[in-house]
This record gives C-alpha cells, sequence and structure tokens, in this order.
C-alpha cells in the first residue's frame, strides 16, 4: 500500500483523538480557584457554622480546615460557657450549601 493511501486515515485518527482529549479535559473539574474564592469559602464555612450553635455562650471559636474535601467543608466548632468548653466538627455540604453539628468530641 502507498504511503499517501494511508494520510487520511491517520488524520482522521489524529483528529478523533484530539476531539476526545478536549472533551475530557473540558469536563474535568478546575482543580485551582483564586485566593477571592477561597476566602469566600472560609467565610460561609464559619459563618453557616457559627450559627448552628445554640444556647447561651460565652465565646464560639469556627476553625475553619482551609479547602475541606472535595464534597464538604469541614470546621472545629469550639464553644466556651459557664458550665465548661465543648468542641464538635461541623460538616458544610458544598453542593447544598448546609451545615450540621456533630455532638461534642470525646476529651
Amino acid at each position: 500500500m502507498h504511503a499517501s493511501m494511508m494520510e487520511p486515515p491517520v488524520r482522521s485518527l489524529i483528529a478523533l483523538l484530539l476531539l476526545v482529549s478536549c472533551q475530557i479535559f473540558a469536563s474535568a473539574p478546575a482543580f485551582a480557584s483564586s485566593d477571592d474564592a477561597w476566602a469566600e469559602f472560609h467565610q460561609e464555612v464559619e459563618d453557616t457554622c457559627r450559627a448552628l450553635v445554640q444556647g447561651e455562650v460565652d465565646t464560639v471559636d469556627v476553625n475553619v480546615v482551609p479547602f475541606g474535601s472535595e464534597s464538604y467543608g469541614a470546621a472545629v466548632v469550639t464553644v466556651t460557657a459557664s458550665w465548661g468548653t465543648e468542641r464538635s466538627v461541623c460538616i458544610f455540604d458544598k453542593a447544598s450549601r448546609k451545615a450540621e453539628l456533630t455532638g461534642p468530641l470525646a476529651e
């Protein structure tokens, strides 16, 4: 077979591979975010977790995990009141934007 007869299928194959690779990269999630976006996320997790604390307390400290996981944000919430200090974990669902607070951590 002459080399010029093989050229069109090779070109078609290359074009197909380029198209498929572009589709794969276009559908992949973005892994990098701006510093402003992370700061906004951090603040949203902190505010949402802080709002879950109930009862009369003296102080609430929310220590947000910087990036969370792929699906969740997380924070350690420390509450100080007249009865003592408790730490809980706050789990923030990135999809629903809702959070839950666990019971106190064992010391």
